[in-house]
């Protein structure tokens, strides 16, 4: 899962969830102001091996 975390100048954020790493970049590149790009990678995932730590 990615998360983008925007910021406004009045201190308010919002956030967008997507599932896929490509889709999340895309929307990042064209976003204006503050923000930030997230990876969220839940611990029970990697017990179970359903997911890929980069």
């Amino acid at each position: 899962m990615w998360i983008i975390t925007l910021y406004a100048p009045d201190g308010s954020f919002k956030m967008f969830e997507f599932d896929c790493e490509q889709e999340a970049r895309q929307y990042f590149r064209n976003m204006t102001g503050t923000k930030i790009l997230s990876q969220i990678i839940y611990g029970s995932n990697l017990i179970y091996g359903k997911e890929k730590v980069q």
